[in-house]
C-alpha cells in the first residue's frame, strides 16, 4: 500500500506557515492568518490543517471544529426514535465552522478539486 502524500493535523503556528495561505475569500484567508490561533488558545475551536509530506510547512487547506448543541425540542420525535437519541434537553454536536483550501490546491489537484473557495 502506498504511503499517504498528505497529513491532517492540528494547526501549529511554530511549524505551519499561515502567512502564505491564499484563498479567494479574504475572510477565510484572514482567519487562518490572524484568528485561528487565538480561537484555539481560548478553546473556542480547533483548527486542523492539510499539508503535504514534501512541504509540511505549507498549508494546503484547513477546517475548524467546535462544540455545539442542538435543542432537542427542534428534532422531530420520529427522528429522535430512529436515531435512538438520549432524552436530553440539548443534544451535543460538533460544528464544522470553516473549511478552506489554498489557491495552489485548486482545480485538478486531488487535494482541492471537490472544495469550494
Amino acid at each position: 500500500m502506498p504511503k499517504p502524500q498528505y497529513t491532517i493535523e492540528p494547526l501549529d503556528p511554530r511549524m505551519h506557515d499561515r502567512s502564505s495561505f491564499r484563498n479567494e475569500e479574504k475572510a477565510l484567508e484572514s482567519y487562518i492568518q490572524t484568528q485561528a490561533r487565538k480561537d484555539a488558545k481560548a478553546r473556542a475551536s480547533t483548527c486542523f490543517v492539510l499539508t503535504s509530506k514534501s512541504a509540511p510547512e505549507k498549508i494546503l487547506g484547513y477546517y475548524t471544529l467546535s462544540n455545539a448543541s442542538i435543542d432537542a425540542a427542534s428534532i422531530p420525535e420520529e427522528l429522535k426514535k430512529q436515531l435512538k437519541l438520549p432524552s436530553y434537553t440539548s443534544i451535543p454536536a460538533t460544528l464544522l465552522g470553516r473549511i478552506a483550501r489554498d489557491t495552489s490546491a485548486k482545480g485538478g489537484s486531488q487535494t482541492g478539486s471537490g472544495l469550494k473557495p
